[in-house]
């Protein structure tokens, strides 16, 4: 969710479908489900996520979020996930704050 930038119920439908779907599997550790890619999936499921992989891996969004994912890892993985996000939210509430006083053309002294 944190990588992504998007919210938990819209995150956590698309795995589900690919977990029916046979691609991934799945464990709930807590409260939180975790997924990973069946390596015993059938030899074509495996070719189409190379393909995409390859394809995609280079475009903007999708590089960002390789490189964020990335960053978490380096950072402590999931517990670091909750730093980040109150990181953002914090950004976010300042940019928010910030932004009405510069649409009504007023300075900020």
């Amino acid at each position: 969710m944190v990588v992504l930038d998007e919210s938990q119920s819209k995150v956590s439908r698309h795995p589900a479908y690919l977990k029916h779907s046979g691609l991934t599997k799945s464990k709930r550790v807590g409260v939180s489900m975790h997924y990973w890619l069946d390596e015993t999936s059938n030899g074509m499921y495996k070719s189409h996520l190379s393909l995409l992989k390859e394809q995609l891996s280079h475009l903007p969004p999708f590089s960002t979020d390789i490189e964020n994912l990335r960053e978490l890892k380096r950072q402590g993985g999931c517990k670091a996930a909750m730093k980040f996000k109150a990181a953002r939210r914090l950004k976010a509430h300042a940019k928010n704050a910030v932004m009405p006083t510069l649409m009504k053309g007023n300075r900020i002294r």
